[in-house]
């Protein structure tokens, strides 16, 4: 690790590199232990670390497609795994059942529980299929590929005979631990990285316990850290005088420390005019040398490293220091940047232009894009897509209206499991069982209070993931209904379904309202099929509830609700036209919490009330400034 900072520290100096390399147990072999990792039920983080792993069996379009869904839903199988499954598919072509048969051996594979352990044979079926892989790229044309499928394919061979050893053995089974103990014994000395080599102008290099240090104008000393020293001697002093008796004389402790000041003196007394030492960072234990130097100097003067490094390079400029833009609440266009509204929105596009303009110009207009490293989300965003997902699946049903509670509690668990291993399976990771056990019964209890509220309602007919578009006075609209719910008499209502509380979403603002043409004010329209009067919307995790009139509440009281009516409409024209004019001058408002509004933040009387927009799922909010 020292040796990999003072490259760095020289790169970053513009000067050149040593080469010092430092084998790592973790290049490349971490991909073996990733690839045994998924032997284990239940599936846990090491899925999507060997997906997104830079060295895989996998093709990488194919990897990097299975990545993004694990992501956003972790688990194996289900309609959005095969979703996937036939993207690679299409983008393969002709190739795309070897692909699959990679994906089936590497990924599609049972699993075993740790309690029990895995076949051995088994374990070395895997292994031996991954030194294969490693096998038929040890002629590879790029030096620093080869040199790593070298490596990768000699711990492999390693980790194949210690299995091979074990079947002679008799053994059946092998556990985690058992099996991490046997790879790391394999992968201990680790290997170098090939991309770190000398380049021109590197100076001459040597470790400190060198036989002989040959005299230079400058010497620079690395990293003056505690060094290791002399250790007691394991035997007694009765085994000692034995030792002696039979001729065997060792040195002394005190000899041995007189020897290691000595050693440490070397590039002192090698340095003709200058002698550079690097002090450890702050709060580390420092070399007894410069205990010494301290002793007799009278409070050395210590310089910055960086300044030192820029100071001595022949290329180095110093780069002014330039402060990060403050927080503002409003951002100016320059006078000719103009932002064009774009002819067709959705719910979630006008969302933000219409509370939160700056993330609507950076994810639209300026198209930027999140980072593509794929990541787990958290817990708030998993939940609520297995919500939804769930719920989806059982308004699926033609049953789902006509299901009796029993019925229903009998159809509830073993699709809740089947979700759990498809979309949610790090919930089933070890530490996690009572966020499970939390989560099922919420859900639970929302969707009971979601089909009691239905069957007072007389809701006759539920669609979920209904298409809806529509127009406004910008353009045209297109979004989707969680749920599209029908009474006896033909109204309709849409439901849409959030695991947060009802504050996390803007209250003044209906998905609903704004589905409505102005040719027909009092109506959505369903894709391919009849008009939607007055749509209400209304959800929580515990707390469902929607429809043209009023649907008893969880309590047995009755939910008042608004209905979506032409005044709650102009209010939402009338905010589009004040944000619309804003833009138009070059005017975006940064709406967040933390910035102090302005006069131009307060909407007109007959607008929408301004509420602000949840931060958790703004990828933009490290782009609207910094405190100093």
């Amino acid at each position: 690790m020292e040796n990999a900072r003072l490259d760095a520290s020289l790169a970053n100096a513009g000067r050149p590199r040593h080469g010092l390399r430092e084998p790592s147990a973790f290049r490349p072999t971490l991909q073996v232990l990733l690839v045994l990792e998924l032997l284990w039920e239940p599936l846990n983080y090491g899925l999507i670390q060997f997906l997104t792993h830079s060295v895989s069996p996998i093709p990488g379009f194919a990897r990097r497609q299975l990545a993004a869904k694990v992501a956003d839903r972790p688990g194996i199988g289900g309609q959005s795994w095969n979703d996937v499954l036939a993207e690679i598919d299409n983008h393969y072509g002709d190739s795309a059942a070897s692909v699959r048969e990679k994906i089936r051996q590497w990924v599609e594979h049972p699993r075993y529980r740790t309690e029990e352990g895995a076949p051995v044979p088994v374990v070395l079926e895997r292994v031996q299929a991954l030194a294969d892989f490693f096998r038929l790229r040890l002629g590879d044309e790029n030096p620093a590929r080869r040199i790593a499928y070298n490596a990768g394919h000699a711990q492999c061979r390693a980790c194949v005979e210690s299995l091979k050893a074990l079947v002679a053995q008799g053994v059946e089974s092998i556990r985690p631990r058992q099996l991490q103990k046997l790879v790391m014994q394999a992968t201990a000395n680790g290997s170098d990285n090939p991309l770190l080599a000398a380049e021109v102008g590197a100076q001459l290099t040597s470790p400190i316990r060198a036989p002989r240090l040959k005299r230079q104008d400058r010497v620079f000393w690395w990293q003056l850290t505690m060094p290791s020293l002399p250790s007691p001697y394991p035997w007694s002093a009765a085994e000692l005088g034995a030792l002696r008796e039979a001729g065997a004389e060792l040195p002394a402790g005190e000899r041995l420390f007189a020897q290691a000041a000595e050693e440490w003196l070397r590039p002192v007394l090698a340095a003709r005019r200058q002698l550079v030492l690097v002090l450890p960072p702050a709060g580390d234990e420092v070399h007894p040398l410069w205990q010494m130097i301290e002793a007799v100097v009278d409070k050395p003067r210590v310089e910055s490293l960086e300044r030192f490094l820029s100071e001595q390079s022949p290329t180095g400029e110093a780069v002014p220091h330039k402060a990060l833009p403050s927080p503002r609440r409003w951002w100016q266009l320059p006078g000719d940047v103009r932002v064009p509204l774009r002819d067709k929105e959705s719910f979630s596009s006008l969302e933000l232009l219409l509370f939160n303009p700056y993330h609507w110009l950076l994810k639209y207009p300026a198209a930027l894009r999140p980072s593509r490293i794929v990541t787990l989300g958290g817990d708030f965003r998993l939940m609520g897509n297995l919500a939804h997902d769930l719920g989806e699946r059982y308004f699926q049903r033609a049953d789902a209206l006509q299901m009796s509670d029993a019925q229903f509690q009998a159809w509830f668990d073993p699709a809740f499991e089947q979700l759990m291993t498809e979309e949610g399976a790090v919930l089933r990771m070890p530490g996690r069982g009572a966020d499970l056990e939390g989560f099922r019964h919420k859900l639970r209890q929302a969707m009971l209070v979601l089909r009691q509220q239905i069957a007072r309602a007389g809701i006759v007919a539920v669609a979920p993931e209904m298409a809806l578009h529509g127009h406004f006075a910008g353009g045209e609209l297109s979004g989707y209904a969680d749920l599209v719910m029908q009474k006896k008499g033909g109204a309709h209502a849409i439901v849409d379904m959030k695991w947060s509380g009802a504050k996390s979403i803007p209250t003044s603002f209906d998905r609903t309202a704004i589905f409505s043409s102005p040719s027909t004010p009092n109506s959505c329209q369903k894709e391919g099929g009849p008009a939607l009067r007055w749509p209400i919307t209304s959800s929580t995790a515990s707390r469902f509830c929607a429809g043209q009139h009023d649907i008893p509440g969880r309590r047995g009281g009755r939910l008042q609700l608004k209905e979506n009516r032409p005044p709650a409409l102009a209010a939402f024209h009338e905010t589009w036209k004040w944000r619309r004019a804003q833009i138009e001058a070059g005017a975006f408002e940064v709406a967040l919490e933390s910035i102090e509004t302005t006069d131009e933040s307060v909407p007109p009387e007959e607008a929408l009330e301004m509420e602000y927009l949840s931060e958790n799922y703004n990828d933009y909010r490290s782009l609207a400034g910094w405190e100093r």
